[in-house]
């Protein structure tokens, strides 16, 4: 059961939280003492966590669908449908066994980062002695629960000493909502339970966890785990006396770690074990086996008392381009020697010239056409000698199917003849109706098919890229390293059909598929899932108004940021959306830390090369806007001189038809006015000086309401005395008052008096205006409160979703 549920499964499950402290007792249940999340339940000499654990921290996602049994070796089942009831029909010959049965699936929870748990171990290191002093235990390690695996609705069958060649058990659903829907059928040498219970408040059960061990060195608690005459100290926890708990592959982890070093603690974690098994283990490997593993994958470490182990990651050494090229004129040899005379092994040789063709296309630079048609067609003319041959034998095999199916899928990236296409998506289907379960098939068949999706926008094309997703991971065995790409695939692929539907299951899917990939180990997440499960969270905040969201996809965004170099090509889109993320955030909290960490990702994406940005005008601009809305809230000119600066540059780098220029110019007027603004109130400021150059004389002036320059003396005609007779006045063109645009010009109430101040928001009306205010910046603050700030609007997402 641990090799199917990848944790520790529980006899008896309960109410289970990360963070809680217990052990582990005789007849499979968890004895919590105290969780180290809430400061109140802890001893009072524990040093609490030095920050909190947050919902951020915290990664929870569907693992097992509906309808769901997971059953130990040589145990066959098959689900039976009748008038209103559902269930499965179990079969052994076993001498033992179990079953767990998850009728409506279960969720599994996860801490993302572990190291935040094992500090708080380090940071106790005297305090755990003096706690298991205080407890008495038997046994001297302790469970810190760092997962769960939790279902609403459950049933356990146990087994052991079945004589039985054909032990029949019966698991049973009723389609009536009361306590009794869910029922097992079985002979009373079978121990089973079972929880069909309407749930209002309680929270689900925890059927599975996962947790680090903690043991003490030897001499801290002796031999019978009891210290003779010895009563729990003032202020410690009352002491408890548990049964001996289960042996876990931990407790004998622990013990070599103690011996091979000097630590005070020695702390290891379920994953260490989880993470060595193989495609081959049918069955959970004896401990000494799993022992020698682990430590073979794992290197020692030892920090501040704590000794651990930690990940070592496995280095493989790819072929070269070169080393292909030898091996290909190899094979070609070995061919011509075994001519017609085995055909078997003519078929299999030419596979693997094939193959390593294919390979050759895909990681060599050169990308000269010539010779990648020239190679493909050596490869086409293989490959179908080889399906020829097959026939010939009459044999089939799916690796032969699957292998033409890629020449041809090579053959349509490489020219971009649809035809070659729709080829490789009919062979990577003959494949599979041979062989179901071909992994590679089902990938590049889900590839192929998204390609087409993309291509023609087909919905069937999307839901079949689903259904070949979702079963390569029912399928998939212990630690593949293609799970994340896995993952990632049907995430994209079950979102992007949310956009086209709208269903909801659809969009809570794809976000707990990128989450389950979000905690991969022991193969890291990459940065692209990250900052995609990122994008499809703070799609999900905007649509809903919902921050816990963006709590989440700022983490999100930081751990791709810390996944890459610094010179990443993705590196700017990263910053950016981690920006973005972190200013919608700022928005519905008004929390100016956000802002300021915003700026910061954008000033840092400025910063970066050319070859490193995506856009270094709409970097400028983002940048600028934020600057500008800061400068709103803190008044602080720095930031408005530093917007103007920005701006003015991605004006500079925006030929008129970027489709950013507008409004970079009209921000940039904007900017301008506001600094002007402000420079005319500080005491210090002086009037720009006239310009030298002489205004533009015009003479006949096609606007008529301005002031002509000068006046003639003498009359043209003789006119009384009386009349003011003057000459055709020459106009001169003077500069125009700035204007508001008619959408953002301040309403004023009816009531106003004529000697109110003429400036509102920066703009100066040509009327009497009242004095000066007392300080030079109170009457700016004081007219901005009457009118609203300008709100710019936030760009959409600033990266695309990556295959």
């Amino acid at each position: 059961m641990k090799l199917k549920c990848m944790a520790y499964p529980l006899a008896k499950p309960g109410t289970i939280r990360i963070g809680d402290i217990g052990v582990f007792t005789a007849n499979g249940t968890f004895m919590k003492h105290f969780n180290i999340c809430e400061p109140s339940e802890m001893p009072p000499y524990f040093i609490p966590m030095s920050s909190p654990l947050r919902p951020e921290d915290v990664s929870t996602f569907h693992d097992f669908d509906q309808h769901t049994y997971l059953t130990t070796e040589a145990i066959s089942h098959r689900e039976e449908f009748s008038s209103g009831n559902i269930g499965a029909r179990f079969t052994t010959s076993a001498a033992e066994g179990a079953i767990l049965a998850l009728p409506t699936g279960a969720f599994r929870t996860e801490l993302r980062e572990l190291s935040k748990f094992r500090d708080f171990v380090a940071a106790n290191t005297e305090n755990w002695t003096r706690y298991w002093r205080g407890m008495m235990l038997e046994e001297p390690e302790l469970r810190l629960i760092t997962g769960q695996l939790s279902a609403q609705y459950w049933g356990i069958a146990t087994f052991s000493g079945n004589t039985d060649r054909n032990l029949t058990l019966t698991f049973n659903q009723t389609g009536v909502e009361t306590s009794s829907r869910y029922t097992w059928t079985a002979p009373s040498s079978v121990k089973t339970s079972v929880f069909g219970k309407i749930r209002f408040s309680r929270p689900p059960d925890t059927v599975a966890v996962m947790a680090y061990t903690i043991s003490p060195r030897d001499g801290v608690v002796t031999t019978a785990g009891k210290l003779a005459g010895k009563s729990p100290a003032d202020g410690e926890m009352p002491c408890r006396e548990v049964g001996p708990s289960p042996h876990h592959i931990c407790d004998s982890m622990n013990d070599r770690l103690l011996k091979m070093t000097k630590g005070k603690i020695a702390v290891s974690h379920d994953r260490d074990w989880v993470a060595v098994l193989t495609e081959s283990d049918k069955a959970l490997p004896n401990e000494a086996e799993l022992i020698k593993r682990i430590f073979a994958a794992n290197e020692l470490c030892h920090e501040e008392g704590v000794t651990f182990l930690r990940w070592k990651p496995k280095r493989t050494e790819a072929a070269t381009p070169a080393d292909l090229l030898k091996d290909i004129d190899k094979l070609r040899d070995t061919l011509d020697e075994v001519g017609e005379s085995d055909l078997a092994k003519r078929a299999d040789i030419l596979h693997s010239i094939t193959e390593n063709i294919l390979t050759y296309l895909r990681i060599s630079k050169n990308r000269d056409p010539r010779d990648s048609n020239f190679l493909l067609s050596i490869a086409v003319g293989n490959v179908t000698e080889e399906v020829k041959i097959m026939n010939d034998l009459r044999q089939q095999r799916a690796s032969t199917m699957h292998l033409f199916a890629s020449t041809m899928w090579a053959r349509f990236m490489t020219g971009g003849d649809v035809r070659f296409m729709d080829q490789a998506v009919s062979y990577f289907q003959k494949a599979l109706s041979i062989d179901n379960r071909h992994e590679a098939s089902m990938f590049e068949l889900a590839t192929a098919l998204w390609m087409r999706f993309t291509r023609y926008n087909q919905l069937q094309d999307l839901n079949e890229v689903v259904m070949l997703y979702r079963a390569l991971l029912f399928n998939r065995s212990p630690n593949n390293p293609n799970v994340v790409e896995w993952l990632n695939g049907i995430g994209l692929a079950l979102w992007e059909r949310y956009k086209r539907t709208k269903a909801m299951s659809d969009m809570d899917h794809a976000i707990s598929y990128l989450r389950r990939a979000s905690v991969s180990y022991p193969a890291p997440c990459d940065p692209f899932t990250l900052s995609n499960l990122g994008n499809i969270l703070m799609a999900k905040a905007r649509a809903f108004k919902d921050t816990s969201e963006s709590d989440e996809a700022i983490a999100c965004y930081r751990k791709a940021l810390n996944n890459v170099t610094p010179l990443h090509p993705n590196r700017s889109a990263f910053l950016s959306n981690l920006g973005d993320a972190l200013c919608y955030r700022y928005e519905r909290r008004f929390v100016i830390a956000d802002l300021n960490e915003a700026i910061r990702c954008y000033e840092r994406a400025i910063e970066l090369p050319a070859p490193h940005h995506r856009d270094r005008v709409a970097s400028l601009k983002l940048c600028a806007d934020k600057l500008h809305l800061r400068w709103n809230r803190t008044a602080d000119v720095e930031d408005l001189e530093m917007a103007v600066k920005h701006y003015q540059e991605a004006k500079r780098h925006a030929h008129p038809q970027h489709p950013k220029y507008a409004s970079v110019a009209e921000a940039l007027i904007l900017a301008q006015r506001d600094l002007e603004n402000c420079m005319r109130h500080r005491s210090d400021y002086a009037s720009p000086p006239p310009s030298s150059q002489p205004s533009p004389v015009l003479e006949h002036s096609p606007v008529p309401m301005l002031r002509p320059t000068s006046w003639s003396t003498t009359p043209p005609h003789p006119v009384a005395a009386t009349t003011p007779y003057r000459t055709m006045p020459k106009y001169r063109i003077v500069s125009r008052s700035h204007t508001m645009k008619p959408y953002s010009r301040p309403r004023r109430d009816s009531s106003a008096s004529e000697s109110e101040s003429g400036t509102v928001h920066g703009f100066h009306h040509h009327r009497p205006k009242s004095p000066a205010p007392k300080s030079p910046l109170s009457n700016f603050n004081r007219t901005s409160q009457h009118h609203p700030k300008r709100h710019h609007t936030m760009p959409g997402m600033p990266t695309g979703l990556p295959l």
